[in-house]
């Protein structure tokens, strides 16, 4: 009875034109199955073209029932911020399919193993563990000026989350080791080490203009 009231409720949103976002939960289990402990997460809505800061490649996600259907466009030639408007390659999911290998944000340089799929009308970021999120908005949705772009939920456009502890390797002989974790209070951290040699960088950011997209704004805090 549950699940039949979430699918009428998902699509009546898709026929009303609200807002949905195409969530994609990381877990270790091939199943998607138990608690996640580590990896990253997106969230991303529908109906916008959307790219991640330094990335090379624009994604457009829109819903159908409940199958997500993603465009993917390469923007590997140069320009700023996302462009969907050249050609793309296709893909599509059904709502609470397990994926593999999920990677948008290129930047963080982190392949999430396995990845549930969801579809809500917000974005979903797990109450536990902890996580490092990163939301972008875009201030021609509803405006705003300097930190209001970012308390208005209308501009949330997408974000990714990293789970707390998770832990990166690089390096010829992956003598480069990344930890990232929030701290006691609640900053977000990057833990470095090289070859045992360790310093820590703060990754929070309080609302700021995306020097790359200036229509974008972002902010970095645990949550």
């Amino acid at each position: 009875m549950m699940k039949l009231i979430v699918i009428i409720c998902i699509c009546l949103s898709v026929c009303l034109g609200q807002q949905l976002y195409v969530n994609f939960q990381p877990f270790v289990d091939s199943g998607c199955s138990g608690q996640p402990t580590i990896g990253v997460g997106y969230s991303m809505a529908t109906d916008q073209c959307l790219q991640f800061p330094n990335g090379t490649k624009s994604y457009y996600f829109f819903v159908d029932a409940l199958i997500s259907g993603l465009r993917i466009y390469d923007n590997s030639n140069g320009g700023t911020g996302p462009d969907c408007s050249e050609s793309y390659t296709f893909t599509a999911f059904k709502n609470k399919t397990c994926l593999t290998n999920v990677e948008y944000d290129q930047a963080l340089d982190i392949v999430t193993p396995n990845a549930l799929v969801g579809i809500t009308k917000v974005p979903y970021v797990p109450a536990s563990p902890i996580s490092i999120v990163t939301s972008y908005y875009n201030q021609s949705i509803s405006g705003g000026i300097g930190d209001d772009i970012c308390t208005k939920s209308a501009n949330l456009v997408m974000l990714d989350y990293i789970l707390n502890g998770t832990t990166t390797t690089s390096g010829t002989n992956n003598q480069i080791t990344s930890i990232f974790y929030c701290n006691e209070q609640l900053e977000p951290i990057q833990e470095i080490c090289v070859n045992s040699e360790c310093n820590q960088i703060s990754l929070q950011v309080t609302c700021q203009q995306n020097p790359i997209d200036p229509g974008y704004f972002y902010q970095t805090i645990c949550s």
